[in-house]
């Protein structure tokens, strides 16, 4: 039916455990698929023996030593037994149904990728796969304590056989290899199906040891190297949201919305910081109207942010308009339906997110009979005034607003030279601000 192939990282530590976890979810797939392992690493050709997979051997390696995307792709397809193939990154569990959906997309195109998002979880210890509610068990855990991870990450590639005719000799594992691969499925005008609504895949969350740590991984010889090879001046037209033309629901497939231009998003990010900056200002002093004049007529130009609307719901709170701030809350939950400071303002206007299920697992939106919310049900002043200074265990201060400009600042002048580095580090100074704005404006503290 389907074959899945994966490079694991040595089976040492942590990183044994989740990869243990991922391979067994994958046994454990409707229609029996041909499994194998690649790669040298400590333990990859005993715990394929282990547990019943196919090993296919060591891989060629770039000259700094890192597994290189070219060989990987190409042995697992000479080793497959099926039509239908699958890279899977080993620390990812996947539901029984995926060899299904799968198929779903390819008995319905030719020439297609399909990728989609995963939700990020804290795994520590060996899953009870005798147990069969173990799946159920880790969407429960999701809902609780996981996050849908942004449109950047790719961690599944499943595709026809033949689709990337060549691919250059890049380094698994480091930067834009996997934003390459999507926007080549794009330039061999294949179907690019994102598929997070049907299929649910969790990560394991982990450290970056085995790559040299993160510098290494993101910005090492091995990610310099593969920016080049890549020949992109960013990776944005690799994101999911960007490069699918096609999305598959659950029992359905559908076009895909279309979404601003890369090089717009690029410079709605680039352009965000100073809006942010004006809001946060204007939140500081208490002048709710004033944020909402600044940002309302800018829907055009960042609603594809989440950050945007957050930034409008806390406004509209202060300004007591609670079921314009819940509209705002539901936008920021369409882009990230994993958003645990939305979900914690929603809380704190008194209107608590429903639970629903697709089969790719839990996603938030606030039942109908939940978004008529009057100041009755949720009074706005003291749903959004500022703790009393004397509480007995106060939340711990955000950075300073000056060092948080500072490494705005900082991120802004990298963007012109690595605009993926520039903009993940603009994103942590981002959600710097956004505590900063939680403290001085009252909302609840972000736990991302």
């Amino acid at each position: 039916m389907v074959t899945l192939f994966a490079l694991p990282k040595p089976f040492e530590g942590h990183n044994g455990v989740i990869q243990r976890n991922a391979l067994q979810s994958w046994t454990r797939m409707m229609g029996n698929p041909q499994l194998i392992l690649l790669g040298d690493d400590a333990g990859v050709p005993e715990t394929a023996a282990e547990l019943g997979l196919e090993y296919g051997g060591p891989l060629e390696r770039t000259e700094f030593g890192t597994p290189r995307l070219d060989h990987l792709f190409n042995r697992g397809q000479e080793l497959a037994r099926h039509d239908l193939v699958v890279y899977c990154n080993a620390d990812i569990i996947l539901a029984p149904d995926f060899p299904l959906h799968f198929k779903q997309i390819g008995d319905h195109f030719e020439n297609f990728l399909m990728i989609g998002q995963r939700w990020d979880l804290d795994i520590t210890e060996p899953i009870d796969f005798n147990d069969p509610d173990w799946m159920m068990q880790q969407k429960a855990r999701i809902m609780r304590e996981g996050c849908l991870h942004r449109h950047s990450g790719v961690d599944y590639f499943a595709f026809r056989k033949g689709l990337y005719p060549t691919i250059p000799p890049m380094a698994v594992g480091r930067v834009a290899w996997d934003n390459w691969l999507v926007m080549e499925a794009g330039r061999q005008n294949a179907a690019v199906v994102d598929a997070s609504d049907a299929i649910f895949a969790i990560h394991q969350n982990h450290d970056y040891a085995h790559g040299g740590g993160y510098q290494a991984v993101w910005k090492g010889n091995d990610a310099q190297r593969n920016l080049k090879l890549a020949g992109m001046k960013n990776g944005l037209a690799g994101w999911i949201q960007n490069a699918a033309t096609w999305r598959l629901l659950p029992g359905k497939l559908v076009p895909a919305a279309k979404t601003p231009p890369v090089d717009d998003i690029a410079r709605a990010s680039a352009e965000w910081p100073t809006y942010l900056k004006q809001a946060t200002t204007l939140i500081e002093q208490g002048k709710a109207q004033q944020v909402l004049a600044l940002l309302t007529p800018l829907q055009n130009a960042f609603g594809h942010i989440e950050e945007y609307h957050y930034i409008r719901a806390i406004a509209l709170a202060h300004g007591q308009k609670i079921k314009e701030a819940v509209d705002a809350c539901n936008a920021a939950l369409r882009i990230n339906p994993g958003s645990k400071p939305i979900k914690d303002l929603m809380s704190q206007l008194g209107v608590q997110p429903s639970t629903t299920w697709s089969q790719a697992g839990p996603s938030a939106q606030v039942a109908p009979a939940q978004t008529q919310v009057t100041a009755a049900v949720a009074p706005a002043p003291a749903a959004v005034t500022p703790a009393p200074a004397a509480a007995p265990k106060p939340v711990p201060k955000a950075k300073p607003r000056r060092e948080i400009e500072a490494d705005i600042d900082r991120a802004m002048r990298r963007i012109p030279e690595d605009v993926d580095s520039g903009l993940r580090d603009l994103q942590q100074a981002f959600e710097a601000m956004y505590d900063h704005i939680h403290e001085v404006g009252g909302s609840p503290r972000s736990v991302r």
